[in-house]
């Protein structure tokens, strides 16, 4: 197995990492990180959940590639299209 480190995925954590110290330099800016279908990978949302613990100002948004399945056991898909009134 290759160490996450070793990944080009890599290169999406340090750019988000980047970006918290943005947001930590100007916390009433908000501070969106637009993501291609790359950056749909687990250690990126881990990543994400923890840096906006202390960053609420830092978001994302990505373009994702997988139909997954979500913790209430329903799809991703089928979730956000439920969101659409």
């Amino acid at each position: 197995m290759i160490p996450q480190e070793d990944k080009l995925t890599q290169l999406w954590l340090d750019h988000y990492i980047i970006l918290s110290r943005v947001a930590e330099l100007a916390p009433n800016t908000k501070i969106i990180c637009l993501c291609d279908r790359e950056c749909d990978f687990y250690n990126f949302f881990k990543l994400a959940k923890k840096l906006h613990l202390t960053h609420p100002n830092l978001q994302y948004m990505l373009r994702v590639e997988y139909n997954r399945i979500l913790t209430n056991k329903k799809k991703l898909f089928q979730t956000l299209g439920d969101l659409n009134p």
